[in-house]
């Protein structure tokens, strides 16, 4: 797969989060609408209040939430996947739960090009 210009900077500039599963949450893009086709992995940057990453790859009509490394005060991942950069636009929730998992996102045509993720806990 082909990444286009601007996915090579924004490449450049995120690479080295891509690489950290201890971040906790792994999202997997694929060139299917329904999450099939595997084309990549990459690590967002888990915060309490989520962050944006912005990361796309070209020729993606789906993400999903692929893993949710748990802890002992975690009880799910959540996403909010975006069709534009800068968390902005139209916007999917995605949650990844050990019981009833709803990772998959799907925007046919458009694919989503920036994300927020985070993990929830207990509080104990």
């Amino acid at each position: 797969m082909r990444l286009s210009s601007s996915s090579l900077i924004g490449i450049t500039l995120l690479l080295p989060g891509t690489a950290n599963a201890d971040d906790g949450v792994k999202v997997n893009y694929y060139s299917d609408t329904n999450c099939q086709n595997y084309m990549i992995s990459v690590f967002p940057t888990v915060g309490q209040k989520g962050k944006c990453y912005d990361y796309q790859w070209t020729g993606q009509q789906s993400v999903g939430i692929a893993e949710c490394n748990f802890n002992p005060m975690a009880w799910a991942c959540q996403c909010e996947f975006y069709q534009e950069y800068g968390c902005t636009g139209t916007k999917v929730t995605k949650e990844y739960k050990p019981v009833n998992p709803n990772w998959c996102a799907s925007n046919p045509g458009h694919g989503f090009k920036s994300m927020k993720c985070k993990i929830f806990s207990t509080g104990i």
